[in-house]
């Protein structure tokens, strides 16, 4: 190979190698904490009771919410969504402090932007948690107060049922589960290129190298996410509760298919060029494989067609081996599934290699033959001009 040969496949091999680590690095700074805060936010008092008053105090010292803008209309409040200054805001009404002491209900209308919907939402979830927690606090005061229970008593009443919950996400961190898919996908996309880059298209009819050429490539991947998973785990406090070893192996596997894909479309396509234009469908990959939005709740035909894209067999159970504690025996069957992928393309490499040779012996016997012939056609040529 030349220097621009090695040129060539320098730059696909550093980005299969530091990008995925560099952006792990930008994007676990920028989200660092994991949990969305300072959500800007808009409160719109009516009432301006003691007990109003109160609840924006508190609405004011949760982490979650830093108030913006202290509205005197409902119009003011409008504006200041539209124009992107808060998230989302809260309307507590007139009479609201008296209604709640006589258990009355007290509707607290909240608006929020669609338009920032991440936001949006860990503000409803938060500020829904507060005010269960006013309303069981009133209904206490309520209930000791009219009723002369005891607090233990008007607990039992408030709150008949106990119960107990496990979170896997007790953060309720989208990033634990959105950035690493989103760092498996790239790791793919690089390891796809790497392989076009690496095998040319002659060599890569000859199965022993497009096989070679595939492993190498995936074991450089697997390099590239284990360094990603490394400094997620280390540096961002990610979880990883499950088996190593079977996380190793999906990787491993599963980028030498990804690798062995791209020498297989290197094959059918005789332009390198048309063979990138595969890596938009690589990318659309993750999104039809259910990792960000369940696949249960996608159409009929997009979860018969999300049972053959491979990253389903990847990018998910990689997930609950990191979040849920899975080990080798609970993604077996993606790593079966994996596997076949894998034979199916190195079957295909026999095939093409084979089929290719044979044209060529085929070509090699029909260019003999047509050499005989004009030799012999050259020699009586010159035969009848010697007659003559």
């Amino acid at each position: 190979m030349n220097l621009k040969g090695y040129k060539t496949v320098l730059i696909p091999l550093l980005f299969v190698l530091l990008l995925p680590s560099f952006s792990m690095l930008v994007l676990g700074y920028q989200f660092g904490d994991q949990v969305l805060e300072k959500v800007p936010f808009g409160v719109l008092d009516y009432d301006n009771s003691s007990l109003s008053r109160t609840l924006v105090q508190k609405i004011d010292e949760n982490d979650t919410f830093d108030i913006k803008v202290y509205a005197e209309t409902d119009a003011e409040i409008e504006e200041s969504i539209r124009r992107g200054k808060i998230a989302a805001a809260i309307i507590i009404p007139n009479r609201f402090a008296n209604d709640m002491m006589i258990g009355n209900n007290t509707p607290i209308l909240m608006i929020y932007d669609n338009a920032q919907l991440s936001a949006a939402g860990t503000a409803k979830g938060k500020m829904s948690e507060i005010m269960s927690t006013l309303n069981m606090g009133s209904l206490f005061s309520a209930l000791q107060s009219a009723l002369k229970m005891s607090p233990v008593e008007s607990a039992a009443m408030i709150q008949p049922l106990g119960f107990t919950t496990q979170l896997i996400n007790p953060g309720k961190s989208s990033m634990m589960f959105s950035m690493h898919g989103s760092l498996l996908s790239m790791i793919q996309v690089t390891v796809f290129i790497l392989a076009l880059e690496i095998t040319r298209r002659q060599d890569a009819f000859k199965p022993h190298i497009a096989i070679r050429n595939s492993v190498i490539c995936g074991f450089l991947g697997t390099i590239s996410a284990a360094v990603v998973t490394i400094l997620q785990v280390t540096l961002f406090h990610f979880p990883f509760h499950g088996s190593k070893l079977a996380a190793f192996i999906l990787i491993f596997l599963y980028l030498t298919g990804i690798a062995g894909l791209g020498i297989f479309v290197r094959l059918l396509k005789k332009d390198k060029q048309a063979a990138v234009e595969m890596i938009p469908i690589l990318m659309m990959m993750m999104i039809l494989s259910g990792y960000s939005y369940p696949l249960t709740s996608m159409p009929q035909v997009l979860q018969t067609i999300g049972g053959f894209i491979p990253f389903v067999h990847y990018g998910i159970p990689l997930r609950d081996i990191m979040l849920m504690g899975y080990g080798l025996k609970d993604v077996l069957p993606d790593i079966r599934w994996i596997i076949g992928f894998l034979i199916l393309l190195w079957v295909g490499f026999l095939v093409l290699g084979v089929s290719r040779n044979r044209i060529g012996i085929f070509r090699g016997k029909g260019n003999k033959q047509q050499l005989l012939i004009r030799k012999k056609e050259a020699y009586d040529a010159e035969t009848l001009v010697e007659e003559r």
